[in-house]
């Protein structure tokens, strides 16, 4: 998975010391789904591979991705309380 866990997530949103992880999964697949995959394609898939081959240009876009899903996912799983 792109976002394996909470220290991943941490990387480009906020979150606090106790925050559950494994509530936020969902929402990953959701801002996959919903908002990244349609623009990216399969490419989030190639990209979650850390061990790809993994020049300059795919990191920045792993990078660029991750940041990207973490932040919608946290907008859907906020919206959601």
């Amino acid at each position: 998975m792109i976002l394996a866990n909470t220290a991943d997530l941490k990387n480009y949103i906020s979150v606090a010391q106790n925050f559950d992880f494994n509530s936020f999964l969902p929402y990953i697949t959701k801002a996959i789904n919903g908002y990244t995959k349609k623009y990216v394609g399969e490419l989030h898939s190639f990209l979650s591979d850390e061990d790809s081959d993994d020049d300059s240009i795919k990191s920045q876009a792993r990078e660029h991705l991750r940041s990207a899903i973490a932040n919608f996912g946290y907008f859907l799983f906020t919206r959601r309380i």
